[in-house]
């Protein structure tokens, strides 16, 4: 029987790598082109070996049609300035241009179908894209930190944007949605400080712009509130239920917003990197306060959360430098990892007796913190909720999982009075 599974086994090894070996095509070279065969004849460029930093994209390679730019095939390229692809390429492959920080230039025909992530990231000197018509989806990433695009045009067929995909682009300063587009990643236009409205087609059936800034459809959540837009003090309209996920990431000119009545949900990393944000104050109706929502706002030293907060999510007000106090109210039933992690001014906190677990790492770090109540309620404690926390002293019941947490950990503790 072993003799047998050791046959077995030895047969599924050689077979996963002659798959391996057959996914990894053979790869050519004709002069300073490197490239692939694909099963149609045609081929696809993985890599370039001249010096030129005028880059003209052959149509073909020893008579064969050039319909790829395969992955990382340009990687970090530092030299290139200029790049013209042929009308016989349908696809650039993920990284085919990342960190090319000279390109200045870029022609992508209309034949191009598909982008791969990371494509053109990181290319700093790059100040204007026409995308092409055919192009359906954007992935994660493909234009971030592209520092100095300035002009954007969206097809009219794009149908979806990835993650993140225009995030840094700090010198655009519009962009116009498709009617077309029903699906928007995550922080696509995060940290795109000079973007000062976002416009939608009249007859895009999932997106609205009221003022420059994103909503849904319904107008209920508030998707993406531009950098260039989000100066000063901003009020949320009436109506909103929701701000999205990472609706103002890296609005650092916000100084501070005005919620509404209704609002229910702070979605995670909302407020991530509001460097000017002075004080918040979260209606009764929020119930929820996503991961690293107002994480890294340094400047927060007024904060007061809703009477009806139930979530309070991982790394929520992490780093939050200026905060010295904060009230959980009774309401609070989670209370996330890392979510006061980083608060070095924060001196004294009361955990309501509606927590049952406090978190690993949730006050890490909070070097002013000399004062904890834990409630008899609290049954679990991460194992270093309070590293960091060298003049703490914990108020904690007697007999309770807390006492009995502080002298393994070696924090010292007191009882409540009588």
């Amino acid at each position: 029987m072993k003799k047998m599974i050791a046959l077995i086994l030895v047969l599924t090894l050689c077979l996963f790598s002659s798959v391996s070996h057959a996914e990894e095509p053979e790869e050519l070279q004709a002069g300073d082109w490197k490239y692939t065969e694909n099963d149609d004849g045609t081929v696809t460029l993985s890599g370039w070996d001249g010096a030129e930093t005028t880059l003209v994209i052959p149509g073909e390679i020893e008579g064969r049609p050039v319909t790829g730019i395969g992955d990382e095939a340009f990687f970090c390229r530092y030299d290139l300035e200029s790049v013209v692809i042929p009308e016989s390429v349908a696809r650039i492959g993920a990284r085919a241009f990342f960190c090319c920080e000279k390109l200045a230039a870029l022609t992508l025909p209309d034949s191009v179908r598909e982008i791969g992530e990371l494509a053109f990231a990181s290319c700093k000197s790059l100040p204007g894209v026409r995308l092409p018509a055919a192009l359906t989806e954007i992935e994660k990433e493909t234009f971030s930190n592209c520092e100095n695009l300035a002009e954007l045009s969206l097809p009219e067929r794009l149908t979806r944007i990835g993650d993140r995909a225009f995030r840094g682009c700090r010198r655009l300063t519009e962009a116009a949605l498709p009617r077309s587009l029903t699906s928007l990643g995550e922080r696509v236009f995060a940290n795109c400080g000079s973007l000062a409205r976002i416009t939608v087609d009249a007859e895009n059936e999932a997106f609205l712009s009221v003022g420059g800034v994103l909503y849904d459809r319904t107008g209920e959540t508030l998707l993406c509130c531009p950098g260039g837009l989000a100066q000063g003090h901003f009020t949320v309209p009436a109506g909103v239920r929701t701000i999205g996920h990472g609706a103002f990431s890296d609005c650092r000119a916000l100084t501070g917003v005005t919620m509404p009545e209704g609002l229910t949900e702070i979605d995670d990393w909302a407020f991530y990197d509001c460097l000017g944000l002075t004080a918040v104050t979260l209606p009764d109706t929020v119930v929820r306060v996503g991961i690293w929502s107002f994480s890294d706002c340094e400047n927060l030293a007024e904060l007061r959360l809703s009477s009806s907060l139930a979530e309070i999510g991982y790394g929520a007000f992490f780093r939050c430098l200026a905060l010295t106090d904060v009230t959980l109210p009774d309401s609070v039933t989670e209370l996330g990892g890392r979510a006061l992690n980083g608060c070095s001014a924060l001196t004294s906190i009361v955990i309501p007796p509606s927590v049952t677990e406090i978190g690993d790492y949730t006050f890490l770090a909070c070097r002013s913190l000399t004062s904890a109540v834990i409630p008899d309620t609290v049954t679990a404690i991460g194992p270093n909720a309070f590293k960091g926390c060298d003049d703490l002293t914990l108020t904690v019941g007697s007999g309770s999982f807390a006492e009995r947490y502080a002298k393994v950990k070696g924090i010292p503790f007191t009882h409540p009075a009588a």
